[in-house]
């Protein structure tokens, strides 16, 4: 009787211990957003370019042609899940609360359309310092890239036009 219960019992655990590590069971998109320590900017683009007043100047690579901080490419953005969407400053620390963020904030919500199989997010956009929402279409969620699109007005060289921003982030444990 022992015997055949140690028979079982090994069964059991080599079955459940095969289930959990199966390399090909795939993640849901929440599981994916959520299950990484935060998502920092890699990559941000701007078509077309965007104008910033200040300098006269356009951005099309939001990142180096001067469009973001260095302390805002270093924001990380932390998915929970209960739909909670909170910034937290990076390794660049904003110089004021009035001009970033300095300490861990809580933007708000975010929402997938479509939780089996999103095409978009509703989210904050940490670096426009918006209180609104942005839907965003998702171009791509892996464990390896959060990139998302979405349009921004831009009025700022007096000739109204829309911008549609292209967004990377990656996981924080990732970061080049």
């Amino acid at each position: 009787m022992k015997k055949i219960f140690v028979i079982i019992t090994v069964a059991i655990l080599t079955l459940v211990s095969f289930t959990q590590c199966d390399p090909h069971h795939e993640q849901s998109a929440t599981d994916i957003l959520t299950g990484t320590q935060g998502w920092v900017l890699s990559k941000a683009f701007s078509n077309p370019a965007y104008f910033m007043s200040e300098t006269g100047t356009f951005a099309s690579d939001l990142i180096n042609d001067g469009f973001l901080k260095d302390f805002e490419v270093a924001y990380i953005l932390i998915f929970n899940t209960t739909g909670g969407e909170i910034v937290k400053p990076g390794d660049v620390v904003a110089p004021s609360p009035s001009e970033g963020y300095t300490t861990e904030t809580t933007l708000g919500k975010w929402a997938f359309d479509n939780s089996d199989n999103p095409s978009k997010i509703t989210m904050h956009i940490p670096f426009l310092y918006e209180k609104s929402l942005k839907e965003c279409q998702i171009l791509n969620l892996s464990k390896e890239e959060l990139r998302i699109k979405f349009t921004v007005e831009d009025d700022e060289d007096g000739a109204k036009k829309t911008c549609s921003f292209t967004v990377t982030y990656v996981p924080l444990n990732k970061r080049h």
